[in-house]
């Protein structure tokens, strides 16, 4: 609620935070416009009213800048609110300067000849994607009354008058309807980890759910005798990250690879994928333990046995690999499903069975070969 005072009378409206969606928003990294200062507005009030100083940037829209943003862009920004020094701003206002890091993750293409991913241009080329990811600080200021909005954001709330009641979620305005979140929610939420938080480590991102309930009841059916004895034993945090990351790597490999899930590419990036943030989450050494006692089911086909071992293995040295250039934090996941699916399946760096029958079952002259 805002409230002003003159010698002559008291006024007060209200600002709503999903009402930044209605304003202009910046095509220039280095401009404060509407939309920039009036969700930072809400961002700083959350730090000093809750504590909160990182936010996940939902709306990709704010503080886009020059980067073209689109709905399909694989792009995540967090803003880190620290307080800045101001200088050389003339105001009879407070004015108020924030850094701002804005984290982006790019999608850089390269061609593909002889299943190598180059650089440069090539004719008549799959495309493969790698990533990269920048940083850079900008520094946004505005100019704030005592108790007010940010500079341009007064009377945008239209609860005005004295009437004690916020506008209603939408405004009634058409053009804010489909611009926000089911509920009038902001484009963004406080991170509450601080700088280093990394939410494959957090348990809150693991929960008891009913889903993954019903799921730990099927996949304990298909636990060997040796992985069961070791999960039973396990702290039940650690059960739930393992289940998690099972469910999440079948479920990607089914939306990658629909119809090479059984010994197939599918196969071979379901079990890196697991084995990689197994080891992120639970540690190396106990990752190994379950993947090497989870093959020791019965009746397990021994080809099929040496092609699973292989492709943990190498899911676990991608964890080792990323984490030793920097890169097993926050886009960890993000990267090992960058990598398998773009790069090192293509690259014929994991291991699956061919030939297959119709059902991907297991022929007389099935052989391991690499990946394609």
């Amino acid at each position: 609620m805002i409230v002003k005072t003159n010698p002559a009378d008291t006024s007060f409206s209200f600002l709503c935070d999903w009402q930044y969606s209605i304003l202009n928003f910046s095509t220039n990294t280095i401009t404060d416009t509407t939309a920039e200062k009036f969700a930072l507005f809400f961002m700083v009030l959350d730090k000093n009213t809750f504590g909160h100083q990182n936010f996940n940037i939902q709306d990709k829209r704010l503080f886009n800048g020059n980067t073209n943003y689109s709905d399909t862009a694989n792009i995540e920004r967090k803003i880190a609110i620290e307080p800045a020094q101001a200088s050389g701003r003339a105001s009879l206002l407070a004015s108020i300067c924030y850094n701002t890091t804005v984290i982006t993750v790019h999608e850089n293409w390269h061609c593909t000849q002889s299943g190598l991913c180059v650089s440069g241009v090539c004719d008549e080329c799959a495309l493969c994607v790698d990533y990269s990811f920048s940083y850079h600080t900008e520094v946004h200021c505005f100019d704030e009354e005592v108790g007010g909005p940010p500079s341009g954001g007064g009377g945008t709330g239209g609860g005005g008058g004295g009437t004690g009641t916020p506008p209603e979620c939408g405004g009634g305005l058409p053009q804010l309807r489909g611009q926000v979140q089911e509920g009038c929610t902001p484009g963004w939420n406080p991170n509450t980890g601080g700088i280093g938080y990394d939410p494959d480590l957090d348990p809150a991102s693991y929960p008891e759910t009913p889903e993954i309930l019903l799921f730990e009841q099927d996949y304990r059916g298909q636990m060997s005798t040796q992985e069961l004895a070791i999960f039973d034993n396990m702290p039940r945090i650690k059960q739930l990250q393992y289940l998690f990351n099972a469910k999440s790597a079948l479920d990607w490999a089914q939306s990658i690879y629909p119809t090479s899930v059984h010994n197939g590419n599918g196969d071979a990036f379901r079990h890196a994928y697991f084995s990689a943030m197994n080891a992120k989450v639970l540690g190396v050494h106990l990752a190994k333990q379950l993947g090497d006692a989870h093959e020791t089911f019965p009746n397990n086909n021994p080809i099929e046995n040496q092609m699973d071992l292989f492709n943990n293995q190498y899911g676990r040295n991608l964890f080792v690999e990323l984490s030793q250039n920097g890169m097993g934090g926050h886009f960890f996941k993000e990267s090992v499903i960058l990598l398998l699916k773009n790069i090192r399946i293509p690259n014929g760096e994991l291991r699956k069975i061919a030939p297959l029958g119709p059902n991907s079952e297991i022929l007389p002259s099935s052989q391991l070969v690499p990946t394609d």
